[in-house]
């Protein structure tokens, strides 16, 4: 059995820091849409919601036909669609369950009560029983899991729960608060919850007893980042789950981090951050349609960091002028992905330290710079340096490297002696970092 999950599209909304043109084609209602294209294109034997499909009343009335039109194409398809209501949605699913002229959508645990559905696949095999809880007004102070008991549920068959709460909150929560300890003890072996627009990590969904947040399938602001999109739950004959997640959201919000003191790309002048930041956006970018095919817009927070001859504050202007005729954003493209750039941007830039000198000293801080130099080859690499860059790529090629070597590309498949001074220097710079911080004291020991 196939069952494609999902939570929180809160149809009415909009994608924030985006153009309003960008932002209304790209609306979680479109996303509705392809969620409903991708479950008839899967074949999968249900939808499932774990609320807030609508954002209060304002998407009363663009979620009707869209929803509507959404679940004939499902029912057409032979796909079942099964939801609960969360704190956004109690009242307008209400109507809605009310208004749709289908017996092909579920709406569980109206009034704040505990109901399930049986779903038998389409192969005719053996069924799963979903389990639901709606919000029965807009606050929840209590804990609703005590009300599903053990004799409730059917012993030896498949289980999920849908649920949209406020896991591990106190009781001051107003979001349905339940302690995570509660769902390992329920019996069912996943729970498919609502609330929490950032979805849960691979490394949680992987055994059962589990239960996650689905989160957003399109993110709405950019305190949501990281890759969105449905899940697909998976049941085997012999009942074993597996649950993998969809990234197939068409916009991402992202922190890219622009280092100014990168080897071989140092800022040297204040003009050159603009450069700096638009490399790195590129790499950002074209790392996630890597893993995010369907991508489309990234929203970009900037982080300056790392240690420069520069004056950060002209470093601070250089950036705003940028902004400084009232532009929300600039944007730019990279493949088939347009980046934007919000214009507030993050600084931690420290002084620059100047390797050459504390190199000059018979310190370990100065014995570190001198290693520094020769692994950078603006010094002599002496017999003893090489032979500790021999040793790592020995070690690497043999330990590491060999076990992700399938991985990479056929020009990527080989470590020598460059990779492995690189790598060195990167470490050999952040020990160098931490004995400068320490003072004096320490770094003269």
């Amino acid at each position: 059995m196939k069952l494609l999950v999902t939570a929180d599209l809160h149809i009415g909304r909009r994608c924030s820091k985006l153009p309003e043109d960008v932002a209304r084609d790209h609306a979680p209602v479109k996303m509705w849409r392809r969620i409903v294209d991708f479950a008839i294109a899967e074949q999968v034997d249900a939808l499932l919601i774990a609320g807030d499909i609508v954002d209060h009343d304002r998407g009363f009335y663009e979620a009707l036909n869209a929803i509507e039109g959404g679940i004939e194409r499902l029912d057409s398809a032979g796909i079942r669609c099964i939801a609960v209501a969360g704190n956004h949605d109690v009242e307008v699913m209400k109507r809605l369950r009310r208004t749709l002229e289908t017996d092909n959508f579920d709406l569980l645990g109206q009034g704040g009560r505990w109901e399930c559905v049986q779903l038998a696949g389409h192969d005719g095999g053996r069924h799963t029983d979903v389990w639901g809880w709606s919000f029965p007004q807009s606050q929840v102070t209590t804990n609703p899991m005590p009300q599903l008991t053990a004799d409730m549920l059917e012993s030896g068959t498949p289980s999920i729960g849908l649920l949209h709460c406020d896991r591990g909150a106190g009781s001051d929560s107003v979001y349905c608060p339940v302690p995570g300890g509660d769902f390992a003890r329920s019996g069912i072996g996943t729970w498919v919850l609502g609330h929490v627009h950032k979805p849960a990590s691979a490394d949680s969904v992987r055994s059962e007893p589990r239960n996650f947040y689905a989160g957003s399938p399109q993110p709405l602001h950019p305190g949501e980042p990281g890759p969105h999109g449905p899940w697909m739950i998976d049941i085997g004959p012999d009942g074993t789950t597996t649950v993998t997640h969809l990234p197939l959201a068409t916009v991402r919000y992202e922190t890219v981090t622009v280092a100014v003191d990168a080897p071989g790309a140092e800022l040297t002048a204040k003009d050159d951050l603009h450069g700096a930041v638009v490399e790195a956006v590129r790499t950002a970018a074209r790392g996630i349609v890597a893993d995010q095919p369907d991508l489309q817009h990234l929203c970009c927070r900037v982080r300056i960091v790392g240690r420069t001859p520069l004056d950060e504050e002209q470093l601070r202007d250089e950036w705003q002028r940028v902004f400084a005729n009232d532009t929300d954003q600039v944007s730019f493209v990279v493949d088939d992905v347009t980046a934007y750039l919000e214009p507030v941007a993050a600084f931690d830039i420290r002084p620059h330290l100047d390797v050459e000198a504390l190199a000059n000293h018979s310190t370990p801080l100065g014995e570190a710079a001198k290693f520094y130099l020769q692994l950078t080859g603006e010094r002599e690499m002496s017999d003893e340096a090489r032979a500790h860059v021999d040793l790592i790529q020995q070690r690497i090629t043999h330990d590491v490297y060999s076990r992700v070597r399938s991985w990479l590309d056929d020009e990527d498949k080989t470590f020598g002696q460059d990779q492995a001074c690189r790598l060195a220097a990167e470490q050999t710079r952040r020990l160098i970092e931490t004995l400068h911080a320490q003072g004096p004291g320490e770094r003269h020991a």
